[in-house]
C-alpha cells in the first residue's frame, strides 16, 4: 500500500518557483489548519518538481506485496497529529513550536518513523517474502526451461505461459528483494536514483505484461473453443508470438510515466531549511495534471477485466450449449452422458474461477490506488490507511 502526502513546496538546492522561506511558511500554515484532510496531510519534503498540486507516494512495492507493509504511526507523526487527529502544537518536534527542541535525527524519526520496523514484524514478513521469492523464482524458471527444451511444448498456449513466467521473474527480481530491504532499513534509501527509477518502471511494466498476457490468453482460448477453424487459419503459435511481442511493447511504454515520476525525496530540517541526507527515500510523485492511477485502472485493469469476462462468458455458453453429437462423442449409456455433463460443468467452473481470481487479486490494489487520490478528503481516510498497514511516507 501507499501513503499519501500533499507536497506544498520545494526547498534548498532544487530548482523551484518558491523560496525556502516561502516553503516554510506554506508548511507551517498548513500544519496549523486541521479543518480538512488535505491540510492534515501536509508534510515537509523536498524535490525538484513539486508544487501545490503534487502528491507523494512511497511504495514498499508497486503492487500487491506491499499490503504487508507498515505503519500508521508514521503518517500521524509526519503531520504532527495527536491521538484525536488534531495538530499537536506543544510537540517539541512541531516546527511552529517556539520551544522546538529536536535534533536532526530526532526530527527525522518524528517525521518518518523508526528506521526499522519491530523485529517480529520484519522477521515474519521476511519469511513470507522469502518463501514467495524462492518458490516464484524456481517455479517460473522451471516453466521457461521446460518450454524451451521441448519442441512439443512450442504451442500458442505455452508461449503465453512462457510470457507470464518471464514477467513474474522480472517482478520477483526487482520487487521483492528491495521490499525486504526496506522493511529492515526504511531510510535512507540505499540505492542510486537510476535504480530507484528502473525498479519502479520494471515492476510496473511487468505487472502490465501479466495482465495483458492473461487477457490475450483468454482470447486465444475463446478462438480455440468457439472458432477452431479460424484459429487454425490464423497461424496459431506465430500469431501468438506477434501478440506477445506487441503486449510487451505496450506494457513497457505504458509504464514510462512511473519511471519518470519516481524520484529520491528528502525531508528538510525546520530550523535551517536544509535537507537531511539521511531522510532519502525512493518515491512516486503524483500530479493532478496526469491521472496516472486512473489511466492505469482503466487500461490495465478494467478493460482487460471486461475482455476476460466477455470471452470466458462466451466460452462457458458455448460449452454448455454443445450437444453430445457436436462434441463428436458417442455415449453408449446413461452413465457416459452423466460423466460428460459433469465434465462440462467442471470446465465452466474453471472458467468462472479464472475470472473471479483475476478480479479478487487486482481489484483491491487498484481501489487502494484510486482511494489515495480521491479518498483523501473522506473523514475516514486516516483510519482506512491505518487498517491497510501502509508503508512509510
Amino acid at each position: 500500500m501507499f501513503k499519501l502526502t500533499t507536497i506544498n513546496s520545494s526547498v534548498e538546492s532544487t530548482p523551484t518557483t518558491h523560496t525556502s522561506s516561502a516553503a516554510t511558511k506554506n508548511t507551517r500554515a498548513n500544519l496549523k489548519t486541521s479543518a480538512s484532510t488535505e491540510n492534515l496531510l501536509s508534510s515537509p519534503f523536498t524535490s525538484n518538481t513539486l508544487d501545490d498540486n503534487n502528491m507523494l507516494i512511497s511504495p514498499a512495492s508497486w503492487f500487491n506485496t506491499d499490503l504487508l507493509a507498515s505503519n500508521y504511526s508514521t503518517l500521524a507523526s509526519a503531520t504532527n497529529l495527536n491521538e484525536n487527529g488534531f495538530v499537536d502544537e506543544d510537540d517539541d518536534c512541531y516546527p511552529d513550536n517556539p520551544n522546538f527542541n529536536c535534533t536532526r535525527l530526532e526530527y527525522l524519526e518524528h517525521v518518518l518513523g523508526p528506521q526499522t520496523l519491530q523485529l517480529y514484524k520484519v522477521l515474519l514478513i521476511t519469511i513470507i517474502y522469502g518463501c514467495i521469492f524462492i518458490t516464484g523464482i524456481l517455479g517460473n524458471i522451471l516453466i521457461c526451461v521446460v518450454i524451451v527444451r521441448h519442441s512439443s511444448m512450442h504451442t500458442a498456449t505455452n508461449y503465453y505461459l512462457f510470457s507470464l513466467a518471464v514477467s513474474d521473474l522480472f517482478y520477483l527480481s526487482f520487487g521483492l528483494p528491495t521490499d525486504v530491504i526496506a522493511f529492515w532499513h526504511q531510510y535512507p534509501y540505499l540505492f542510486s536514483l537510476p535504480f530507484c527509477k528502473i525498479r519502479a518502471y520494471i515492476s510496473e511494466a511487468s505487472t502490465y505484461v501479466s495482465v495483458f498476457t492473461i487477457a490475450a490468453f483468454s482470447v486465444e482460448r475463446y478462438l480455440a473453443i468457439c472458432h477452431p477453424l479460424h484459429t487454425y487459419a490464423m497461424g496459431g503459435f506465430k500469431r501468438a508470438i506477434r501478440i506477445i511481442i506487441a503486449l510487451w511493447l505496450v506494457s513497457f511504454l505504458g509504464a514510462i510515466p512511473f519511471g519518470i515520476m519516481t524520484n529520491i525525496i528528502y525531508t528538510y530540517y525546520p530550523l535551517d531549511n536544509k535537507i537531511i541526507p539521511e531522510s532519502a527515500f525512493c518515491s512516486l510523485q503524483l500530479t493532478h495534471d496526469i491521472p496516472i492511477f486512473e489511466l492505469s485502472f482503466l487500461v490495465f485493469f478494467l478493460a482487460p477485466m471486461l475482455l476476460i469476462i466477455y470471452f470466458y462468458g462466451r466460452m462457458g455458453a458455448k460449452i454448455n450449449s454443445r450437444t453430445l453429437q457436436n462434441l463428436g462423442v458417442q455415449h453408449a449409456s446413461k452413465e457416459g452422458e452423466v460423466r460428460h455433463h459433469q465434465s462440462r460443468r467442471a470446465v465452466i467452473r474453471m472458467l468462472a474461477a479464472v475470472v473471479l481470481t483475476f478480479f479478487l487479486c487486482w481489484l483491491p490494489f487498484h481501489l487502494q490506488r484510486l482511494w489515495i487520490i480521491h479518498g483523501r478528503y473522506h473523514s475516514h481516510y486516516l483510519t482506512i490507511n491505518e487498517h491497510h498497514k501502509s508503508h512509510i511516507i
